[in-house]
């Protein structure tokens, strides 16, 4: 028996009792979202330059043109709707993105609809639409309901921003340590904002700002269907059950195997070695395998794809394991939710259910980023139960204080609209 197996349980031995004194209040969250961009310039000086211009044809269309001095990725946002895009909200884009399907009223506002968004995006990107059209609501209301307030600056599809100089609201951004957070919204960096440019660790220029993007996915249904479906954790089989998409890294070069694709993949990789050891505890397929990887559904002869699993039978297992995908794993909410105990690896990235607040041990089991360890980690589940039972129920108490509590849509509504007064602030 492997020697972590049997060891004793790390984690603290209980979590406060009241919300406030566990969960981060409105003002750490706003923190946490913004991170490098919370502190508003001292001055004038210190804030965006920009210049708003219009198209000369019947659309109009508005585009931002970026005018400061620090060379951008990106330096003009336009208002099309496309994926994997910066775009500058505008009112009637976002509008008729966020609508159902729909014929529209007129030949001439069908033809403005089609010119502000791209065909084959709007059935993806319309979930991100109605949460920017909650962002475009909240502005206007914090600028009493005119429509001359500042830009906006929305990351669509799952793509990752890496602004350098301009604030952009985006669905994640990479983890900071705690020591991170604090120093870049410290009250220094209000005048100093060169210098918050190059506080965070392995990247040069500011951080995305952090919104709850693609609610639907990530809140929605399988939160509910989590409540009203789970089973109590002694009626949970004593082992794992994963299904994911081929999503992350994939090697490309032209002359690799399929195992070699595989093996640098890591989902594709976890999936692999489980069937390869015939593992007893780790029932592990792809439900999704890209197109181009060269092994179809198998990897050095081994099969590795899944058919689909009814969302209700992951609940029947003691262990989920989540893993990152492109960017959040976005199972993770559920996933905690569930009276299961989680296990993955150190999350890499945050997004608004705040994964880099998380510990280990106290919301989830660790396991090592090359996954290597996870049947360990199962059997010190399966060894021991009452502390796994624990984890489970402290990472089901973050999701309740998170998104169900009687103060978790009041504190959400404080969040956005604190982190817009202060987005505002940074344009001049």
């Amino acid at each position: 028996m492997p020697e972590e197996a049997s060891m004793p349980f790390p984690g603290p031995p209980n979590l406060p009792k009241l919300r406030k004194d566990r969960f981060p209040s409105v003002e750490q969250r706003i923190q946490i979202y913004m991170s490098n961009w919370y502190q508003p310039p001292c001055s004038s000086k210190t804030q965006i330059p920009y210049i708003i211009e219009y198209d000369t044809n019947d659309l109009n269309f508005p585009t931002l043109r970026y005018t400061g001095s620090i060379h951008d990725e990106v330096s003009i946002y336009d208002s099309i709707v496309k994926g994997d895009a910066q775009i500058l909200l505008e009112e009637e884009t976002i509008s008729d993105c966020a609508r159902p399907i729909l014929e529209w009223e007129t030949k001439d506002k069908r033809l403005r609809t089609e010119e502000r968004i791209v065909a084959r995006s709007r059935g993806i990107l319309r979930p991100y639409c109605v949460d920017a059209k909650e962002i475009w609501d909240i502005s206007i209301h914090l600028s009493d309901g005119t429509t001359t307030h500042n830009p906006l600056i929305l990351q669509m599809g799952d793509f990752p921003s890496l602004s350098h100089s301009i604030p952009v609201i985006a669905k994640f951004r990479g983890r900071m340590s705690p020591e991170e957070r604090q120093r870049v919204t410290a009250p220094s960096t209000c005048s100093n904002r060169s210098a918050a440019r190059t506080m965070l660790a392995g990247q040069l220029g500011f951080a995305p700002i952090v919104w709850n993007l693609n609610s639907a996915r990530h809140y929605g249904a399988q939160l509910q269907a989590t409540k009203a479906f789970d089973v109590p954790w002694y009626e949970k089989k004593n082992s794992t059950l994963w299904r994911g998409a081929m999503t992350g890294f994939l090697e490309m070069r032209q002359d690799a195997s399929d195992l070699e694709q595989c093996l640098s993949n890591t989902r594709c990789r976890f999936v692999y070695e489980s069937r390869r050891r015939k593992s007893s505890l780790i029932d592990a397929g792809l439900s999704w395998i890209v197109p181009h990887y060269k092994g179809g559904t198998y990897c050095n002869g081994i099969e590795i794809n899944a058919n689909y699993t009814q969302f209700q039978e992951f609940l029947k297992y003691k262990v989920i394991i989540s893993l990152e995908g492109n960017d959040v794993s976005s199972g993770l909410k559920w996933n905690l939710l569930s009276n299961s105990v989680v296990l993955m690896p150190p999350p890499t990235k945050t997004s608004w259910a705040m994964e880099e607040l998380l510990e280990p041990w106290v919301h989830y089991v660790p396991i090592f980023a090359n996954l290597s360890n996870v049947e360990d980690r199962i059997r010190w589940v399966l060894e021991n139960d009452y502390f796994a039972k624990q984890i489970a129920t402290r990472s089901t108490m973050f999701m309740e204080d998170l998104w169900f509590s009687d103060d978790a849509k009041r504190d959400d509504k404080a969040v956005k609209y604190g982190i817009l007064k202060r987005y505002q602030k940074l344009w001049r």
